[in-house]
């Protein structure tokens, strides 16, 4: 699990490389790499080996389409994982949710969000614990088109 963590952070660092940063999740995967309290192996590779490119819009877009794919699979493992892991999905999912805005693909995030919502209708807890991180994620991006 944090080899997919690292190689995601890894994409949507060089994807996000010198862009303006809006959110509550999202600064924080820069940010992190400066921080005493999350300094670890993983971070200090990245910080300290990881070159970051000037990328074209092209391969920005591929950077974060990696990203993204990574963080479902750490999200849908942590759902499946059960219920002591619904907060750390819906850290993840709230994450992939400023992903989308600052990609600029909401419409696409929503479809697959209510896809997940609707595969697990039965887990009244993770639907509450999701909507509770992931809504207010959507909501500021509704307001500030």
């Amino acid at each position: 699990m944090e080899e997919l963590k690292l190689v995601a952070k890894a994409h949507l660092l060089a994807a996000l490389h010198g862009q303006p940063l809006d959110g509550e999740y999202l600064p924080k995967v820069r940010t992190d790499l400066d921080s005493s309290a999350s300094y670890n192996e993983y971070a200090r590779f990245l910080r300290d080996r990881l070159p970051i490119p000037d990328l074209t819009p092209l391969q920005r877009a591929l950077h974060i389409q990696r990203a993204e794919h990574l963080y479902w699979t750490i999200l849908e493992t942590h759902v499946a994982a059960g219920s002591k892991r619904y907060k750390t999905a819906a850290y993840y999912c709230a994450l992939l949710a400023e992903i989308a805005v600052h990609a600029g693909h909401v419409s696409e995030f929503v479809e697959w969000y209510e896809d997940l919502l609707a595969r697990y209708s039965r887990r009244w807890s993770l639907r509450k614990i999701l909507e509770a991180k992931t809504r207010p994620v959507l909501h500021r991006a509704a307001q500030g088109s």
